[in-house]
């Protein structure tokens, strides 16, 4: 009989995705990634499809879940400390990229074609309130592979229902 395969975590960089797989695979649970070639090759289509998935077998989706709970969930200040939503003081507070017109946009592409790495602005987003704000400092270059060149860490994970 075939393992069936259940959706534990999904991830807008496949770098946080990697880091999650090792960290399953290290407490002895079997993961893999799906999508994490197309997004390495092409980050923009990280929100179309749906982000890079991480992958456990169903029997181990308790044990992965357990597993992950020890990672940091929501984003953190580059000195490690939780992100506080400014309107209702939630930690639950995620990055987002902004592409916010169809100027932004536009530039983006032409500078992402001539192989250079575009600024993007990013804001966060709190889950609780959903109020999106800045955040100083939050100007990122994102680098070769999609992956985020700053010292802020944001770990994406959704629990599969």
């Amino acid at each position: 009989m075939t393992p069936e395969f259940t959706l534990v975590g999904s991830f807008q960089y496949s770098a946080e995705a990697h880091i999650c797989r090792a960290k399953l695979e290290d407490a002895g649970i079997p993961a893999f990634l799906r999508d994490d070639i197309t997004i390495d090759s092409d980050p923009l289509m990280s929100q179309a499809i749906g982000g890079v998935k991480l992958m456990v077998r169903t029997i181990d989706l308790e044990d992965a879940r357990n597993v992950l709970n020890d990672v940091e969930m929501y984003s953190q200040t580059d000195d490690g400390k939780p992100l506080a939503c400014p309107h209702c003081g939630s930690h639950a507070v995620e990055m987002v990229t902004v592409v916010d017109s169809i100027g932004s946009a536009i530039k983006f592409a032409i500078v992402s074609l001539a192989g250079l790495f575009p600024i993007l602005r990013h804001r966060y987003r709190c889950n609780d309130c959903k109020t999106a704000f800045e955040w100083p400092g939050t100007r990122q270059s994102l680098g070769f592979h999609g992956r985020a060149l700053s010292k802020s860490t944001t770990n994406r994970l959704f629990s599969a229902s």
